[in-house]
């Protein structure tokens, strides 16, 4: 089964392949066709190809610089699978040279925070994740987690919540990923209270769920409050019974009971 899904994705990416030739075939002065080859190609790890179909999108662009991007992007790429700064540098400059002509780009700056983060020039990266997310207009809750995953990583936790607690007012419905970092965030740090009021802030058909209310007992539980703890714990099992046999079979929730068992000792009345 898993050659024969091998085999589709191989096939699949080659027909994109073929797809995108026979655009430039019939668009054989537009710089974008290039560019959407190369990406795929470097998709499939072809990069000497992807490369020069950039070169080319270049011979054929108004401004060859505006290309930029997209080399520095597969730069990147690059770098990521096979290691050593020199590509990660290389991007670097590229995506200063974009930036000279697109100096309100927020994924320019994203990118660049990125390259910064993996040469490990802290500053430099927080500087452009927070321009990157000054400047976006619709900036993706991956934006916000990055940035403050790299203050978590230096020690500066509750500069790292408080880009969470910024993000909820820029990212409306699509915050669900970032409480779950401030829940962890605060946890970590010895902080329940302020875990428990990020949880609070969960959409309420995610707060009922049994394992979400197994964490807030957990929560309540260090924060000093044993008898709060028992009442979630002893919800979340009733919900969690009151799903039908079939769903409860399923490994997840199976393990979900046992956790539940050993955190309750006695049976709930």
């Amino acid at each position: 089964m898993l050659n024969s899904l091998l085999v589709y994705a191989h096939s699949g990416i080659h027909e994109r392949i073929e797809a995108a030739s026979r655009r430039i075939v019939e668009q054989p002065g537009d710089p974008l066709v290039y560019i959407h080859r190369a990406h795929i190609l470097a998709e499939h790890g072809d990069w000497k190809r992807a490369f020069a179909d950039l070169d080319r999108a270049k011979e054929h662009s108004a401004n060859p610089d505006s290309i930029a991007f997209d080399r520095a992007l597969l730069l990147h790429q690059r770098g990521q699978q096979e290691g050593g700064t020199g590509l990660y540098h290389e991007a670097l400059n590229q995506i200063d040279r974009y930036l000279i002509l697109q100096p309100k780009d927020g994924n320019a700056f994203l990118l660049r925070a990125r390259l910064y983060r993996d040469l490990n020039n802290i500053h430099a990266a927080l500087a452009d994740y927070a321009q990157s997310i000054a400047i976006t207009e619709k900036p993706q809750a991956t934006l916000f987690i990055e940035q403050a995953e790299l203050l978590e990583a230096i020690g500066r936790s509750d500069e790292a919540v408080r880009v969470l607690e910024h993000s909820i007012s820029r990212l409306g419905m699509a915050v669900l990923p970032v409480i779950r970092m401030a829940i962890e965030l605060e946890a970590g740090q010895g902080r329940p209270g302020y875990a428990l009021k990020w949880f609070q802030r969960l959409p309420s058909m995610i707060k009922i769920l049994p394992n979400e209310l197994m964490l807030k007992g957990d929560l309540l539980r260090e924060a000093g409050s044993p008898v709060q703890a028992r009442s979630i714990y002893c919800e979340a099992w009733k919900r969690l019974v009151g799903f039908p046999a079939w769903r409860r079979q399923q490994p997840v929730f199976i393990d979900l009971d046992v956790m539940l068992s050993e955190r309750l000792v006695k049976p709930c009345d």
